[in-house]
């Protein structure tokens, strides 16, 4: 079964709604601050770019949730985001699609 919410006026999927709310959460809480990391990858600029990716359907399935993973944890490694925050962030959007 394919999950989706409308969002801005069309169906998200899954990963898109992963996606948005790691970037949403990561924009609210640090709009501005750049990472410590400039290791190819780990860039804060990357890391808004595969996340939008993944939002505007540019990059689907397997390969979408391999971006929301890797940019979920140069999160963690900055000090930005928890495993615990990044799994209820998945947690969060996944119960919400299953109880529509």
């Amino acid at each position: 079964m394919i999950f989706g919410r409308r969002y801005g006026g069309y169906l998200m999927t899954e990963e898109q709604l992963l996606a948005k709310g790691t970037l949403d959460l990561f924009n609210w809480f640090h709009p501005a601050h750049e990472f410590s990391q400039d290791k190819p990858g780990c860039t804060r600029s990357h890391i808004c770019v595969i996340l939008q990716q993944v939002i505007d359907a540019n990059v689907t399935g397997a390969k979408a949730h391999r971006f929301i993973g890797w940019a979920q944890g140069v999160m963690c490694m900055e000090g930005f985001l928890t495993l615990d925050q990044a799994r209820d962030i998945n947690r969060k959007v996944i119960e919400e699609l299953e109880n529509e």
